[in-house]
């Protein structure tokens, strides 16, 4: 479902090295940040008819800030530079209130694997075929007519999503792109 090019990813990269730039002017310690894509299809039928089909993206930014031994997270919709700009205030501003851990932290890099996740097999994207979804989910409803003492359907349905994430934390030299 969700396909990006070489392009929309390095604007993103960019995108979350600002921010973590910024973060970390403003007293930041540790930052973590995740550009999350979320692309979601959900299709109904009943009665040999399709009655819905719907899909929608939804697109959401993470903030993970320690300062001092204290840590707060905020998440954001609104991607608006000046909503960014807001949601980094607000996020510094909730490690004052934060209470101290002294295990508060992110992992050091030396603690993962160094994969290129774009180059995994699991990183495949398939585009779904929604007249094919459409027509089987009919067929299925039908089929089920076919069992002796059933007269009424509910339909039948199916949905799916696909969700992206571009993360970036103080810790790692390279920004991973992962499923």
């Amino acid at each position: 479902m969700l396909i990006q090019n070489n392009k929309e990813i390095e604007n993103k990269k960019n995108l979350l090295s600002e921010i973590l730039s910024k973060l970390q002017k403003k007293g930041a310690e540790q930052v973590e940040l995740v550009l999350i894509n979320n692309e979601q299809i959900s299709i109904n039928a009943r009665d040999k008819l399709v009655e819905l089909t719907e899909s929608g993206s939804i697109e959401s930014l993470a903030i993970r800030v320690i300062k001092e031994q204290r840590q707060a997270t905020i998440e954001i919709q609104d991607l608006s530079l000046r909503s960014i700009d807001q949601a980094c205030e607000k996020v510094l501003g909730f490690t004052k209130f934060s209470e101290h851990d002294s295990f508060a932290g992110i992992a050091d890099a030396a603690w993962f694997s160094p994969l290129d996740y774009c180059k995994l097999d699991i990183f495949n994207p398939v585009d779904i075929d929604v007249s094919g979804i459409q027509n089987e989910l009919i067929y299925a409803e039908s089929e089920g007519f076919g069992v002796e003492n059933i007269n009424n359907s509910e339909g039948s349905s199916f949905s799916a999503s696909d969700r992206k994430s571009t993360r970036l934390n103080s810790s790692h030299l390279v920004i991973s792109y992962a499923v």
